[in-house]
């Protein structure tokens, strides 16, 4: 979703989850102001309220068909706060939420990094923040998307610049010996 400065964005209140992610620029969603990098996910059913940007910014906006679970609240997570937890070797790892096994995450790798040979038990979606990232033959660049469904996996997953990805899928990957 690209909002151009001053412009504001009314959808309609969703029946289902959402999840947002700014990509550029700064928003205000509701009552919350996000920058760069900045999470904010609301709950099936409730209100997110409208999206504006004083000076333009890029969005990334996901409503899967998840149905509200008792307890659900809208959350964020700010960049600024979040740290990045050690995942793999070169790779740091922030969750920015999960439910059943299934996560929002925040990968963020370093020039040469790689991810052993593995598995998805769920969908897997991912957008490229930052960077440059192999998956097998598919170079994927920022901006780019890639869904890989479930029962599918990556032999190679590495970066020669190093990477900022989004990625919904499984909260562990399964990894193949």
């Amino acid at each position: 979703l690209e909002l151009l400065p001053g412009s504001r964005w009314a959808g309609p209140d969703a029946a289902c989850h959402r999840e947002w992610l700014v990509v550029r620029g700064a928003v205000r969603i509701g009552d919350q102001r996000l920058a760069l990098r900045d999470y904010h996910a609301v709950a099936a059913g409730s209100p997110s309220g409208s999206v504006t940007s004083e000076h333009g910014a890029v969005l990334f906006l996901r409503e899967p068909t998840l149905e509200a679970a008792v307890g659900d609240a809208a959350l964020t997570v700010r960049d600024a706060d979040a740290g990045w937890p050690a995942y793999a070797p070169g790779v740091r790892r922030r969750v920015l939420w999960q439910r059943d096994g299934q996560a929002a995450l925040l990968y963020h790798a370093q020039p040469g990094a790689a991810v052993p040979q593995h598995a998805h038990g769920h969908d897997e979606e991912c957008l490229m923040v930052q960077g440059e990232l192999f998956l097998d033959d598919l170079l994927l660049q920022e901006g780019d998307y890639q869904l890989a469904p479930a029962g599918t996996g990556h032999r190679v997953t590495e970066t020669d610049t190093g990477v900022v990805i989004y990625a919904h899928g499984d909260l562990d990957l399964q990894f193949v010996a």
